[in-house]
């Protein structure tokens, strides 16, 4: 019967949920549709930002003290290149700061003779690496004076009557075993985890908020208590649909993600560079480390929104605990899949790590039970601060 009316109060609830259509939007839209769309307009301006850089001619300063060298006419051919001449190191510098001139050359004077002499010699390059032009046009100066050299060396080897190859006494040759679909997974790895935990917990807040926080704001928690069913057994019923919320979000990230890779659209290739393949272990792994990990965030959005006198308190509440999911989420860019066991049971990050291996094909027993075991006792801790909260008449009626 406890659990028949947990059951009544999860139905009431989730049924009132979907009713807003603003969770329709933040479970199910918002992940399928609005993810694709977010990557498709930064794949779009990612390729036109190299485009634009690549084709665009930066305006570069010489100051050519040797007055007749072969690397000023080398410099000269590169088209990318508008070449203005300076004949003093300050006024140059000043002028890299005002950004007149996004990076400046100085050749010294003994420059062709020592070169001639098949002897070293050294180009000054005036940059700011706190402009983003400048450290382009310093880049380009850099290959353009790579080609020059190489083009040197040959001369040199050729005056002497020796291969090239001289150079090279041991030559490295690389071979990379991973498939395309490994590479498409890589990739996977860094943003799955990301996109799953964010929507996953916001996700879950619209509901979250209304279903506490709201109820005290409205006054119709009064008339949920005077019910049949414990405040335990609504508890448990309102814990569940913020569950069935956060997972329901999680899911459909899942899948706008999926769809994202599988689109074949030119403008998402700047992610997508391999297939993606996800074996069925991988994916069961990664479903039920999902639950433990929607079970925890439904628990503190349930605590949270308990504690709360109203909605907005909730929400003003809310923003500092998005610093506590936001920052080990975006750490799945960087971090890599392979960790140490005391990983597996820090809150969170356990997750993350274990979505990480299990794209990626790593599958530690270890780690993956004391991941999970961990996830499960931080999940049950979280619920049981809500079940304290809600039975404290000071909390739950608070002005």
């Amino acid at each position: 019967m406890a659990f028949k009316n947990s059951l009544i109060v999860y139905r009431k609830e989730l049924t009132e949920a979907f009713r807003d259509k603003r969770v329709i939007y933040s479970t199910i839209i918002s992940p399928m549709l609005v993810i694709p769309l977010l990557w498709w307009v930064m794949g779009y301006f990612i390729m036109q930002r190299n485009t634009e850089s690549n084709q665009e001619v930066l305006k570069i300063g010489m100051i050519d003290h040797s007055g007749n060298d072969k690397l000023s006419a080398f410099l000269k051919n590169d088209n990318t290149l508008d070449i203005t001449p300076v004949t003093d190191v300050a006024d140059a510098q000043q002028q890299i700061r005002d950004r007149k001139l996004r990076a400046v050359v100085e050749i010294p004077q003994q420059f062709q003779s020592q070169l001639d002499a098949d002897q070293n010699t050294q180009v000054q390059v005036y940059f700011d690496r706190s402009n983003e032009k400048s450290t382009t046009a310093e880049q380009r100066v850099e290959k353009s004076l790579t080609d020059f050299n190489d083009k040197i060396v040959n001369d040199r080897l050729s005056r002497h009557n020796l291969s090239k190859d001289i150079l090279k006494p041991v030559e490295l040759k690389e071979q990379n075993v991973a498939s395309s679909d490994s590479m498409g997974s890589l990739i996977l790895s860094a943003i799955l985890p990301y996109i799953l935990v964010l929507m996953g917990f916001f996700g879950g807040t619209t509901v979250a908020f209304d279903i506490a926080a709201g109820e005290k704001e409205r006054g119709t928690l009064e008339t949920l208590l005077v019910s049949s069913a414990t405040r335990t057994e609504i508890v448990i019923g309102k814990f569940l649909t913020i569950f069935t919320v956060c997972s329901l979000a999680a899911v459909s990230s899942i899948v706008g993600l999926v769809l994202t890779f599988q689109s074949g659209l030119k403008a998402f290739s700047f992610m997508a560079k391999g297939k993606m393949s996800i074996s069925y272990p991988s994916v069961a792994l990664i479903v039920v480390m999902i639950i433990p990990l929607m079970l925890m965030f439904a628990a503190v959005l349930l605590a949270l929104s308990t504690f709360a006198r109203n909605q907005k308190e909730a929400q003003t509440m809310f923003l500092p605990l998005t610093l506590f999911v936001t920052m080990p989420a975006a750490l799945s860019f960087v971090l890599g899949a392979e960790t140490t066991l005391k990983s597996s049971v820090i809150p969170l990050m356990n997750g993350i790590y274990l979505i990480k291996q299990a794209l990626q094909g790593i599958f530690d027993p270890t780690f993956i039970g004391l991941a999970l075991l961990s996830s499960v006792i931080y999940a049950g801790l979280a619920i049981v601060l809500s079940l304290a909260l809600f039975n404290r008449e000071e909390v739950l009626f608070r002005s």
